[in-house]
């Protein structure tokens, strides 16, 4: 691999890094109150996955730290990094939200 490609292939990986993280977090949804959550989600250190509906307003508590997060944003079906939307030091490890269609029967 010659020094041009090794440079464009890390060039292209940083970029791909940073347009995620660019990502505005209303795409999704809202930081709300803890108290406004229908659901409670107790995140363990094996945790790396896991669903919400559209629409549904979800508190995530992860060893004694909270945050509650309406995932009503205009991107339904989408996959959330619970670390870019969560406050600074809430989310230890990668933990990614599936957000499904709308459920009327939250």
């Amino acid at each position: 691999m010659s020094k041009l490609s090794a440079l464009l292939a890390i060039a292209g990986l940083a970029a791909s890094v940073s347009a995620q993280a660019a990502i505005p977090r209303s795409l999704y949804g809202n930081t709300v109150p803890d108290s406004s959550a229908s659901r409670i989600i107790q995140l363990a250190p094996s945790t790396g996955a896991l669903n919400v509906h559209w629409g549904q307003s979800v508190e995530f508590i992860n060893h004694g730290k909270s945050f509650a997060y309406d995932f009503d944003g205009p991107r339904a079906d989408a996959r959330v990094n619970l670390e870019h939307v969560a406050p600074a030091g809430v989310i230890s490890h990668p933990v990614y939200a599936y957000v499904g269609g709308f459920q009327e029967n939250q």
